[in-house]
């Protein structure tokens, strides 16, 4: 039997071309864990995304930190992927344990892997974090005459017979020669357009995969964490259950597969001395209900599974915390469904097959970020952006 070719593996999922590399579990969910963030999982993504893999593993994680006196565009770079290592006890006979190029060991229940993702939901301190990489954006932009408005939520957007306009919930309009729309792709064509300018009805949207939302623990606790590394993953030995109640199923995971995340580790500029900062993020459903009941309940049993499976009991030493979930994705970004990604990266959802960056329906109306191409992710997302301006700069010559 002749092998398939390399283009049918690539839109093969995940799943099957990783099993054809690694046999056991561990050290398959170790290699698919970052589909997460793509938005899918091991079933529903195509085999071609095993790049994020090499992105991870090779080409490294680096922390943003402040360059001199203040935030430069070129701010410097540091490894953020300590070796220390988040486990139950060690690996056991016949279990995995496997120390990784980026440093980071895999064990049995909580494994530590160097993926940068994770970082752009942490709060930035001001001397580290992924917030410095947005206020380089904006230094750079103020220095080529870019003006910011914040704090304000455009209500309309439409096409007028010379330019456009653009009203925000305080009945301010503004008339720009064209629009560019970085809101949640489905939120503007649905909300800010009028019918007769939108490129997709609202049957395209429903039928969407869309990207999972999370529960977010964000903490501030006394003392170190010496157990952890600044990236950790804790997985379950049988994570199916979880993915399924992401996609098939939605509920809130019985046996959940999470990130840890503890910049204080890299950066002493995010806590005060004697104390560490963390944040907990779980995968969960688009538009699944989080009552206020609902999410005490998980709180505590996320806590509960860390203190058992990392050897962290971090209930008693809690000084400040914060939660985010699915309604606040709605509520602070319209995002739809409370997806915190945007479209997931299904075959059907992949490349071309992604909504427009340049509308089709509206000459000078422009959308970027993670609903478009390339998708999913910080740096995709600045890629989009680039392709972007670049629409925009050959339709205006």
């Amino acid at each position: 039997m002749r092998a398939a070719p390399v283009g049918l593996k690539l839109v093969g999922s995940m799943q099957s071309h990783i099993s054809e590399y690694f046999e056991n579990p561990k050290l398959q969910q170790i290699m698919q864990y970052t589909l997460v963030f793509l938005g899918g999982s091991p079933e529903n993504t195509p085999a071609l995304y095993n790049i994020m893999s090499h992105v991870d593993f090779n080409l490294g994680v680096y922390y943003p930190v402040a360059v001199g006196d203040g935030v430069t565009p070129g701010a410097a770079l540091r490894a953020g992927n300590d070796a220390a290592a988040a486990t139950d006890g060690g690996a056991t006979a016949g279990e995995a344990s496997v120390t990784d190029a980026a440093g980071g060991s895999a064990t049995r229940d909580a494994t530590t892997d160097a993926t940068s993702h994770g970082d752009a939901l942490a709060d930035a301190a001001a001397e580290g974090g992924i917030g410095l990489v947005v206020d380089a954006i904006v230094a750079m932009a103020q220095e080529l005459g870019v003006e910011f408005e914040t704090g304000r939520e455009v209500t309309e957007v439409t096409r007028r017979k010379e330019g456009f306009l653009v009203a925000d919930g305080s009945g301010a309009e503004r008339h720009p020669d064209r629009v560019v729309v970085n809101a949640d792709y489905a939120h503007a064509e649905q909300r800010l357009l009028p019918e007769h300018e939108r490129q997709y009805d609202a049957d395209y949207w429903n039928d969407r995969t869309y990207a999972p939302s999370a529960y977010l623990l964000y903490l501030g606790v006394e003392g170190d964490v010496p157990e952890l590394a600044h990236h950790a993953l804790v997985l379950p030995d049988d994570w199916d259950p979880h993915f399924e109640q992401i996609f098939d199923r939605p509920g809130w995971p019985d046996e959940p597969a999470y990130y840890l995340c503890v910049p204080s580790k890299t950066d002493d500029s995010v806590a005060p001395e004697g104390h560490s900062n963390l944040f907990v993020l779980v995968p969960l459903a688009p538009g699944l209900e989080d009552s206020d009941l609902q999410r005490e309940r998980y709180r505590e049993r996320i806590l509960a599974d860390v203190a058992e499976h990392t050897g962290v009991d971090l209930r008693d030493r809690i000084v400040v915390e914060e939660e985010f979930c699915v309604s606040d994705f709605v509520e602070r970004y319209n995002a739809t469904a409370g997806t915190a990604l945007g479209l997931a990266h299904t075959l059907r959802q992949t490349s071309l097959l992604r909504p427009n960056n340049r509308s089709s329906a509206v000459d000078g109306l422009y959308f970027t970020g993670s609903f478009t191409t390339p998708g999913i992710g910080v740096p995709m997302c600045l890629i989009s952006g680039e392709h972007t301006a670049n629409a925009l700069l050959r339709d205006a010559t």
